[in-house]
């Protein structure tokens, strides 16, 4: 459902109808779709203990909707003295995992260098879109993440990724 929480998210935010009860629990649901390997499944199953773990394998197209969602969750700041949200909202997730998921879907050379949506499958041009349009949203964030934490933020135009492809 992590596309429908996008979409809902998006008019939302169009439409300046963003409520505490709109966005309840959102940031919960989300973070509970991350996977092992840092992109994002459809949905999380909740256990009694209030943990959340995803359902499936992660995608691309899911990667996407969430990490767009979360980066607008992230940017809305509701007046504390009449939220309901708490201050840990929203909930965290794995950036560095994301971000790390999400370059690591490109392909190899001899797969003329595309996305796949999921570990081991083969590239298709769509998820050019989900995945590669994703790559940016996760820096932007992992830049955020750094700057509230303190931490130097790298220079402009400097990839926030440490690793380097090999030929």
């Amino acid at each position: 459902m992590n596309r429908g929480t996008y979409c809902l998210l998006v008019v939302a935010v169009l439409l300046d109808i963003v409520t505490p009860e709109l966005v309840h629990n959102v940031d919960k649901f989300i973070a509970g779709c991350q996977t092992y390997e840092g992109g994002f499944a459809c949905s999380s199953f909740p256990f009694a203990n209030g943990n959340m773990v995803a359902q499936a394998e992660a995608h691309g197209g899911y990667t996407s909707c969430a990490i767009n969602s979360y980066f607008l969750l992230s940017t809305m700041v509701p007046p504390s003295s009449q939220t309901s949200l708490g201050q840990d909202c929203p909930a965290k997730i794995d950036v560095d995992a994301a971000l790390r998921w999400s370059v690591m879907q490109q392909g190899e050379a001899i797969e003329a260098g595309g996305f796949r949506g999921r570990s081991n499958k083969l590239v298709d041009g769509c998820y050019s879109w989900w995945v590669g349009g994703g790559a940016p949203v996760v820096e932007a964030l992992a830049k955020r993440e750094k700057a509230k934490a303190g931490k130097s933020v790298v220079e402009e135009g400097k990839s926030l990724f440490p690793y380097k492809a090999t030929s």
